[in-house]
């Protein structure tokens, strides 16, 4: 069935409903049977990294986060933590970055993986874990959240999913997702998924039992329908009413061109046998995987024509990696916002950066908000390397009194170390002589961290 019904169907608890939207957003990937992706994904976040669902999954490739060591990668770099950076302008001119949150990766087996993720106040405080089991074929089959009590100064448990695969691939005939109570100290079924599949393995029917804190219980069915190529060209929606009659919701029709998937429009039903047109989605692909842009549309019945209300485009970088997100949103015709997310990459395809830029569209500029790096395991890649020097890179006056000014650094997220190894303050810099002031720094050494190709380097200042 589509989400954007099954999501928002009004219950008694708002915490269940939102709990149902990220757990399905989580799980979506496992609907996808022959198609690249299935069709309303496309126009929804994923909530951990604020981008295209397809988007966040394929990165996922790019950090070996999706699983412990994937068969293709077997002994390579495990991702070891992430950071989140806020990126201010408080003095303009100047940007600063301030850690806002961090993920921490654990494995503590061979099957499992422990994300930890924390909040920056004055230190790092835990906020919530999530504890991830995979199978032996790699294939994430259980989820524990929990979340940490300041009070009780311990980790307490929020929710757990677990998915039942269907023989060795990716299709599953059910999945469970339950959250705890408080009250009951059990874990009570939030929502249930059941797949029936026919004898050419196709996925026909599928059933969504969401759960109530009072007993009571919605039921989805959606049916599926293939053309000769087995191409999922129909899926028909529907919600049980108490006497079991099937009442008509939507329906998403996909098209086809050779393998790809290049147009689903959703309409939904009018209650009287028919449907109305609501959604369209257009892709415009290079390959099976890559897209070069997917535009959103909306029905307008005042115009009875289609309008656009998103637009995505992707750039990739020689080795086929995703560099660059491009992504506009649209209000009665005209931009209403302008969205870019920009990948930076270590040797092979190790993600390094990922920065988030908004208000393109207003200012002319990009604006950067945030920024996310990554880090693998130090035994293998090294992390500094103090003796390196760039002839590229010009640092002057050395020492200094109130000010440094960098030559070379274009681009780049320049990292101010004390002696002690503590972060003083990150600049983005955005031009080729970059001034960054010092006046406020005690008298000693400091270090300038600039991220390489293998490694983050480092080169010396005095500050006097």
């Amino acid at each position: 069935m589509d989400r954007k019904n099954r999501t928002s169907i009004t219950g008694t608890e708002e915490g269940f409903r939102y709990l149902a939207v990220f757990m399905l957003l989580f799980f979506l990937p496992l609907y996808v049977q022959s198609q690249i992706i299935l069709p309303y994904s496309v126009c929804e976040n994923d909530p951990d990294l604020g981008l295209p669902l397809f988007i966040s999954r394929q990165l996922d490739y790019y950090t070996n986060s999706s699983g412990i060591n994937n068969d293709e990668r077997t002994g390579e770099l495990q991702l070891d933590s992430t950071v989140m950076y806020q990126i201010t302008d408080p003095f303009g001119g100047n940007y600063i970055s301030i850690p806002f949150s961090k993920v921490q990766y654990l494995y503590t087996s061979q099957k499992t993986r422990l994300e930890i993720e924390s909040v920056r106040e004055s230190t790092w405080v835990p906020s919530s874990k999530l504890n991830k089991s995979f199978d032996d074929h790699n294939r994430l089959f259980a989820i524990l959240a929990e979340n940490y009590d300041r009070e009780l100064k311990s980790w307490v448990p929020e929710s757990r999913s677990k998915i039942f695969f269907r023989g060795t691939g990716e299709d599953y005939d059910s999945l469970l997702i339950q959250i705890w109570s408080d009250s009951t100290f059990t874990w009570l079924d939030l929502l249930k998924i059941e797949n029936i599949y026919n004898a050419s393995e196709q996925l026909t029917e599928s059933r969504t039992f969401i759960h109530f804190e009072e007993g009571d219980q919605l039921t989805f069915i959606d049916y599926h329908s293939y053309d000769s190529q087995g191409k999922n060209t129909t899926i028909f929606s529907y919600i049980l009413d108490s006497t079991g009659f099937e009442i008509p919701i939507s329906k998403v029709e996909n098209t086809y061109f050779l393998e790809y998937l290049i147009e689903s429009i959703t309409s939904t039903s009018d209650l009287q046998g028919g449907y109305l047109p609501e959604s369209k989605i257009r892709y415009f692909s290079i390959s099976m995987t890559r897209y070069d842009s997917i535009k959103c549309y909306e029905f307008s019945y005042i115009s009875n024509d289609w309008e656009i209300v998103e637009e995505n485009t992707y750039n990739y970088d020689a080795e086929y990696r995703l560099e660059l997100l491009n992504q506009i949103t649209y209000y009665d015709g005209n931009i209403n916002d302008h969205k870019v997310d920009k990948f930076t990459y270590l040797e092979d395809h190790y993600l390094n950066t990922h920065l988030q830029l908004e208000g393109a569209s207003i200012s002319g500029m990009e604006i950067p908000k945030f920024q996310t790096r990554f880090y693998y395991d130090t035994s293998t890649v090294p992390v500094e390397d103090p003796n390196w020097n760039d002839p590229y890179l010009k640092i002057f006056p050395n020492p200094s009194n109130d000010y440094i000014v960098l030559n070379g650094a274009m681009n780049q997220l320049v990292k101010i170390i004390d002696s002690k190894g503590y972060l003083i303050g990150e600049y983005l810099v955005n031009s080729e002589v970059y001034r960054i002031d010092t006046a406020f720094l005690s008298s000693g050494i400091y270090y300038l961290q600039i991220p390489g190709k293998k490694a983050v380097h480092s080169q010396s200042f005095i500050r006097s």
